[in-house]
């Protein structure tokens, strides 16, 4: 009784492309199955990314993660150990 249980229209996927559309649409690019090896830091800062097949890809504005911290904090090693991270 008094409960509501909504679903988005489309499934949850069409969220997802959703967001993909809205990014897009600011001219930038979401890559998906790209496995991320590293956070690539310039100047103390998260410049762009290198994945495993060995592209880099830069940022024009951010670097975001949706890894967990522990992940997260895995890619930023080898930045750390070159003492680039401040």
């Amino acid at each position: 009784p008094g409960v509501v249980l909504d679903f988005p229209k489309g499934g949850s996927g069409a969220i997802a492309d959703a967001l993909v559309r809205g990014v897009e649409k600011h001219g930038n690019q979401v890559c998906t199955n790209c496995h991320v090896d590293e956070i690539l830091i310039e100047d103390g800062k998260a410049v762009g990314v290198k994945l495993s097949d060995g592209r880099q890809i830069r940022a024009t504005q951010a670097v975001v993660s949706n890894a967990d911290p522990y992940i997260t904090s895995k890619m930023l090693s080898p930045a750390r150990s070159a003492g680039l991270t401040g």
